[in-house]
């Protein structure tokens, strides 16, 4: 979800049963689940590589998330704790701070999911879980792009709209953060593709 796994890598039942010290069988399960939510792609011998959207499929899924995550956000701003807006601060410090495009992301994940998991609507929270474990690695398409506070603009903007608990303001800024994160990875996801 977070992006944390590189696009094209092969992942096998038994290098990840062995580094949890778990059997092969609950990984197998768990792979075969994310084939088919379409973030793997079988491959040979029980292995499987990390799929990565077309352009297409990304902006298919980037309409989705638009439409859910705003839902969510916006849901969320009546129910959000003081205590997990301090959280979102946070993560929104750390990402600041940080020096790698991994941590960021990795923040970046957790930031958006503690607000969505606020909202109290599991049923839509598992969809959107599921389309970020889809596009999670699109994300490596911004990796060595310039760290800036420019990407942050929004999530100051977020921010804001949960301490004054505005709704409009909350899903007007969720929308400029995708969208403007979409346009990095689009462009990179064309380019390579025509490769």
């Amino acid at each position: 979800m977070s992006g944390s796994i590189l696009p094209g890598s092969r992942i096998s039942s038994r290098s990840i049963a062995a580094s949890l010290g778990i059997s092969t069988m609950p990984v197998r399960e768990a792979l075969k689940r994310l084939e088919s939510d379409g973030a793997l792609t079988s491959f040979v011998k029980s292995s499987f590589l990390v799929s990565y959207p077309s352009a297409r499929e990304f902006e298919e899924i980037l309409q989705i998330r638009l439409q859910m995550e705003g839902m969510l956000a916006r849901n969320a701003v009546p129910l959000i704790s003081l205590e997990q807006i301090r959280e979102v601060e946070w993560l929104q410090e750390r990402m600041s701070q940080s020096t790698s495009w991994r941590q960021v992301l990795n923040y970046n994940q957790q930031m958006h999911f503690t607000i969505y998991s606020a909202a109290d609507m599991p049923y839509a929270l598992s969809l959107v879980e599921n389309i970020w474990v889809r596009i999670g690695p699109a994300l490596h398409a911004i990796y060595g792009t310039k760290l800036s506070e420019e990407p942050f603009v929004h999530h100051n903007e977020i921010i804001q709209a949960l301490k004054v608990r505005d709704p409009d303001m909350i899903d007007k800024a969720i929308r400029l953060d995708l969208e403007e994160a979409a346009e990095t990875i689009e462009a990179k996801l064309r380019l390579e593709q025509a490769v």
